[in-house]
């Protein structure tokens, strides 16, 4: 188990741009599956077919798919690579965009003020934020709050529906029905759960990092007392 983590703390710290785009591109690929199934059981289902507004499901529904399929190419790319030490600036870019790209599509389409895409969100900005250097998670963490600020002002104007994917939104203040109450709880822990686990392996990091720091100042001390000691007694032996 250490050393497994040991390797994972110098791949952590090594930011990689082809592992990087391995892990950012792999990593939501199941729950973006979640996402895409959903509307077919649904349609399948007469009692829950009323929950989507099927004019706004198919452009949604594109997106996450076209989004699945180019993180899956970015996906096979990197595994293909994954020895390179290479810089590839353009596809941790084009991989960072691509993410947040399917992620603000759900957030919009399903509402993120009532759901757990918030959530997502949030973990997707550690996600790049701890992988990607800062050229990469800078401009694009900009670009999200502004999309974020602008559907902000669409709801308030009413230019732009809240959760335009749904007839209604998931929590109108009464108790979720079987439908949203077993998905949600489904998502819920697959943001969740991955994030727990990021948390804490950060935390090994740190500690670790500490302790490292640690020793360092024990040991700069300690061979300063020595050089000191070194240097007094061969400046008494001079001056004798």
């Amino acid at each position: 188990m250490n050393g497994w983590l040991l390797w994972l703390e110098s791949w952590f710290r090594q930011q990689r741009d082809i592992t990087a785009c391995l892990v950012a591109s792999a990593l939501p690929l199941p729950l973006f599956f979640i996402f895409i199934l959903m509307p077919f059981l649904a349609m399948a289902d007469q009692d829950h077919r009323h929950i989507y507004n099927w004019e706004v499901v198919p452009f949604t529904q594109i997106v996450i798919v076209m989004s699945s399929l180019v993180l899956g190419g970015v996906a096979v790319f990197s595994w293909s690579r994954r020895t390179s030490d290479a810089n590839y600036p353009w596809l941790s870019l084009f991989t960072v965009t691509v993410m947040f790209l399917a992620v603000t599509a759900l957030s919009v389409s399903y509402g993120y003020k009532d759901s757990p895409l918030m959530l997502l969100c949030l973990g997707m900005v550690l996600l790049v934020r701890a992988l990607f250097k800062p050229d990469v998670y800078k401009p694009i963490s900009v670009v999200m709050v502004l999309l974020f600020v602008c559907s902000e002002i669409g709801f308030w104007t009413n230019t732009l529906p809240y959760a335009p994917m749904l007839n209604a939104p998931i929590f109108v203040g009464e108790a979720l029905d079987n439908w949203w109450s077993f998905w949600l709880r489904m998502i819920y822990a697959m943001i969740a759960l991955p994030m727990l686990v990021f948390f804490f392996v950060l935390g090994y990091f740190m500690d670790r990092e500490k302790l490292e720091l640690e020793r360092m100042v024990v040991t700069d001390v300690l061979t300063g007392i020595a050089n000191r000691s070194h240097f007094m007694a061969q400046l008494d032996m001079e001056s004798r």
